[in-house]
């Protein structure tokens, strides 16, 4: 499942996103998931940086993996330690791979900045072990939110149409283990059953068992249509607006590939869909709108088929079955989105429980009432 779309603000410039509000709200991370001065001491000596001007904490992304923005001589990096659930080194080293291949094509994203050889005859790496912990060095890269502009949309599209053109090539890998993440939001058994579980739990659970059945339809009709014949290549895994980094409407960096992983390419598309024209306002969920913002959702799958080879023709097209399974695949992955929080924490964020199951029952409805003039406004 994807994380929703947040940046948290931080000690350096505050990067705004608007998207699904986070699930996490913003606890204080404890002490076990900050960088000790010792710790920190032993991972930058196997990195050539320069003199050290500054070190500061960088909230940006999950609050899981702990970043420091870190500012030398040089310029400015980020070092993130990856959660312990996304640290086994080999699926490290295949996001690393989609990473390396990626910026080798001027796709939009951080650098990984390697390792300093510690003899003649050590290798550099992208990846630094310790003690069972995981480490990788980025160069920072400046931008805004997502200001749910159409152009900001369409370029987002544009965006990963380019991160799936040009990741093709590497369907072939062999992927590793699915060790540290998520399983497909697609079809999964876990999201309706943990909905009847935590209905029961609800002085009235009528909204949990009703999104466990939305959701099972949904899945069902997206497998009528042929989802399992679809090709599987390297798929973002986790494309929203709280990884997404704007000058003006242009895109300028993506950050995030611990999801990166190989899948059908439309969980992204349809994920995205999601996340950039979901509308909600400050306060109270049971005040937000149940409609999407048409126009950015338009603009978002314009910029997806917008890439064209030099004879002008598009690089990425998302197929007739695609884009009829497309607001179904919508609503598996707003119902997915919601339910994983709150059957692990018993809230959604700040939000209780009762609201959010509410709110995204009527979005799912609206998306499911209004299917055909989502497709047809695309054709």
């Amino acid at each position: 499942m994807t994380q929703m779309a947040h940046i948290e603000s931080s000690s350096t410039p505050a990067d705004s996103a608007a998207g699904m509000p986070s699930a996490g709200g913003a606890p204080a991370q404890s002490v076990a998931d900050k960088f000790d001065p010792f710790e920190l001491a032993i991972v930058l000596s196997h990195y050539d940086l320069g003199v050290i001007r500054s070190i500061g904490r960088l909230r940006r992304g999950s609050i899981k993996t702990p970043k420091l923005l870190i500012t030398t001589g040089r310029g400015q990096f980020v070092l993130k330690r990856r959660s312990s659930e996304q640290a086994d080194p080999v699926r490290v080293r295949f996001a690393h791979a989609v990473q390396t291949r990626l910026a080798a094509s001027g796709f939009p994203l951080p650098p990984l900045v390697p390792t300093r050889p510690m003899a003649a005859s050590e290798a550099s790496h992208s990846l630094f072990v310790i003690k069972g912990r995981s480490y990788e060095l980025f160069r920072f890269s400046a931008g805004q939110g997502y200001d749910k502009s159409t152009m900001q949309s369409f370029a987002a599209g544009q965006g990963l149409a380019m991160f799936h053109n040009v990741t093709a090539p590497l369907a072939s890998a062999a992927e590793p283990a699915n060790s540290g993440v998520p399983l497909s939001y697609h079809d999964n058994e876990t999201v309706p059953a943990v909905l009847r579980e935590f209905a029961l739990r609800l002085p009235d659970g009528s909204d949990a068992n009703e999104l466990a059945n939305m959701y099972e339809a949904a899945a069902e009709r997206v497998n009528t249509a042929g989802y399992e014949r679809w090709p599987v290549q390297v798929i973002h895994g986790d494309w929203h607006p709280g990884n997404a980094l704007f000058h003006g409407d242009r895109l300028v960096a993506v950050i995030d590939y611990d999801t990166a992983r190989l899948g059908r390419r439309v969980l992204d598309i349809a994920a995205a869909a999601i996340q950039f024209s979901i509308m909600i306002i400050p306060g109270d969920p049971a005040q937000w709108p149940d409609e999407l913002d048409e126009a950015r959702l338009t603009a978002m799958l314009r910029g997806y088929e917008s890439l064209t080879d030099a004879e002008g023709h598009p690089l990425e097209h998302i197929s007739r079955a695609e884009l009829t399974a497309l607001p179904d695949m919508m609503v598996e992955s707003l119902i997915a989105e919601t339910a994983a929080p709150i059957a692990a924490t018993g809230a959604f964020g700040v939000h209780g429980p009762g609201k959010m199951l509410s709110v995204t029952r009527r979005k799912a409805k609206w998306i499911v009432d209004h299917a055909k003039r989502l497709t047809s406004t695309f054709e």
